[in-house]
């Protein structure tokens, strides 16, 4: 068998371009695209175009069943951690259940709706509340593993099922729809200043689709399949232990 011998400026070109293939395979976990296929993810970055003015966050949709990625914005995102906990009545302690690891998706309007961060578009339901003194201690420690986790809060499913879905929110979701040179159907929605004459416009410019929409507390899971299943798996384990017996435990990190 033949060896070949690369030199090291070859070899370096070689390692760099290993490093990126492993950091681009490990997108979905690392959080470091802005583009991800059939998922919703919020980010601070602007659209290209922006008819209707300054835009507080941008959320991105892929239609397209094809996976695409495009590097992140510079500016530092906000993501969640946590866990969903269920009360067992006969050993008098809470549990760590459900992992949100790989469901808790950058969705900035939830994270304001529910925990006051990133987005002002609904009133918080349960801001800034530290951890519960009785928490689990897989929780307990999860959330301390890191010095810089911020913002720990919970909110029980009973919480979540009381408020008003048909609330409406302080601004308008404005939509972008249109085809990436590729061909991939991209759609984007951000969050703009609430104006009562725009409300449920429709338009078209420069190939690109526009329209807006007066969104509700009970929209804001729509379009994420992740937050969907968050609140589906609550949802199950709420209907076995109970509503009050169910709550979800986060902390954030930027």
């Amino acid at each position: 068998m033949q060896l070949r011998h690369e030199s090291p400026k070859a070899a370096q070109h070689a390692l760099a371009a290993d490093a990126a293939s492993r950091q681009a395979r490990s997108c979905v976990f690392q959080r470091r695209y802005l583009l991800y296929c059939d998922c919703h993810l919020s980010v601070a970055a602007p659209l290209k175009r922006n008819p209707l003015g300054t835009c507080s966050s941008t959320s991105f949709l892929i239609s397209r069943a094809t996976h695409s990625t495009a590097q992140a914005s510079s500016i530092m995102g906000t993501d969640i951690h946590g866990w969903i906990e269920v009360w067992n009545e006969y050993t008098e302690q809470w549990h760590a259940t459900v992992n949100l690891l790989l469901l808790g998706n950058r969705n900035y309007e939830i994270f304001g709706a529910l925990f006051g961060v990133r987005s002002e578009l609904f009133p918080a339901l349960a801001p800034a509340r530290d951890l519960p003194d009785d928490v689990s201690d897989i929780v307990r420690q999860d959330a301390s593993e890191v010095n810089d986790y911020w913002g720990h809060t919970w909110i029980r499913w009973s919480e979540i099922q009381a408020a008003n879905p048909d609330e409406l929110g302080s601004g308008l979701f404005l939509f972008e729809r249109f085809l990436s040179p590729t061909g991939t159907s991209i759609q984007m929605r951000r969050t703009v200043s609430f104006d009562p004459e725009r409300v449920n416009h429709q338009w078209h410019e420069d190939e690109h689709e526009y329209w807006t929409m007066h969104p509700k507390r009970g929209d804001l899971i729509a379009d994420d399949p992740d937050w969907q299943a968050i609140f589906q798996l609550s949802a199950v384990l709420a209907k076995r232990f109970g509503d009050t017996s169910v709550r979800l435990v986060v902390w954030f990190a930027s």
